[in-house]
């Protein structure tokens, strides 16, 4: 009896040592999730804020985007913190035109112009609640991660027949340009992830262009489709140039909008490769 004692004794102790060693292993990965960004729209105002006059004599504007532009879609599906699902929404709607069958039973785009169609609930909600659902949104914490985005995304792609890959497209903390223009030139967007910054918008007069701009209060997931490059000069002397990505917000205001290549309020971004 007594030898049966010390058996279950030592068994006791054997588990306590095992389960006193686990409990870091757990502690860390929780923590890890914790401190991983998120990306919610919670906090997401966009107001314009002011816009800045460039007087020139002359300017030369480089302006490039995909083929047909891209979807610009929003939240109006009653799902709080989705920017997540929303970019990959639009992203799923964008590759449509090249890969048969993401969007089952629908064709996005007109075949003799290239454009993509108008907004259609009917196809986009199933679409949009795949993605949420998917993407985890707001399981772990509000909103998704850029891990859970970019994971729910390629299991989307996967159901549907197609491998889904990510590139690289930022270069000492800013959007690589040489990246994004190789990029869209082939048709395909980048998916940016960035924290509250600016974005702008670009209206022309005879003489001047005025860059409004736009506040990003929130972690916030765009999708790029297109450049644009001006150059601005004065009696022949080129003064100044900005260069952007045109982004579909993911917003009801504005749907399109630009981004400038070196903002600093980047945490990634990713050329989208399907396969």
């Amino acid at each position: 009896m007594k030898k049966l004692t010390w058996i279950l004794v030592a068994v006791f102790i054997v588990s306590c040592v095992l389960l006193c060693g686990m409990a870091p292993a757990y502690a860390e990965e929780a923590d890890t999730k914790a401190s991983e960004p998120r990306y919610v729209d919670a906090n997401l105002i966009v107001a314009a804020a002011g816009g800045e006059q460039i007087h020139f004599t002359s300017r030369d504007i480089t302006n490039v985007t995909t083929d047909g532009g891209a979807p610009t879609y929003y939240n109006n599906f009653g799902k709080a913190n989705s920017c997540g699902p929303i970019a990959g929404t639009e992203i799923t709607f964008f590759y449509d035109k090249y890969y048969d069958n993401l969007i089952p039973g629908w064709q996005c785009y007109y075949p003799a112009s290239g454009y993509y169609r108008m907004a259609d609930s009917t196809y986009i909600e199933p679409v949009f609640l795949s993605m949420y659902d998917l993407m985890k949104c707001n399981v772990v914490d509000e909103g998704v991660s850029e891990a859970e985005f970019k994971s729910g995304l390629q299991t989307y792609f996967k159901n549907q027949g197609y491998s889904l890959s990510y590139q690289t497209a930022t270069k000492n903390s800013t959007l690589n340009w040489d990246t994004c223009v190789s990029a869209i030139n082939n048709n395909k967007v980048v998916v940016l992830f960035v924290t509250p910054g600016k974005m702008y918008g670009i209206q022309e007069s005879s003489n001047y262009h005025t860059l409004t701009e736009y506040n990003i209060t929130g972690n916030h997931i765009m999708v790029a489709y297109g450049y644009i490059q001006i150059k601005y000069y004065n009696n022949g002397v080129n003064f100044r140039t900005e260069t952007f990505v045109t982004v579909a917000t993911g917003l009801a205001y504005p749907t399109t909008a630009y981004y400038k290549i070196n903002s600093d309020n980047l945490d990634a971004a990713y050329v989208v490769n399907v396969a």
